[in-house]
């Protein structure tokens, strides 16, 4: 769900959006990544998703 908002990201799977912040943020400091930007980075690189093209 790259490039959406807490909020549609929260409405789309069915939890609030603090929820989705809060995983959000758990995950960059597991990877230790600064942005979001750099989390997605992180994750296609490592395999963990796709590149939408």
């Amino acid at each position: 769900m790259v490039g959406r908002s807490n909020k549609e990201i929260g409405a789309a799977l069915g939890i609030e959006e603090r929820t989705v912040k809060a995983h959000v943020a758990k995950l960059m400091r597991k990877v230790g990544v600064q942005n979001r930007i750099a989390l997605s980075v992180h994750a296609i690189t490592h395999s963990l998703v796709t590149a939408n093209k």
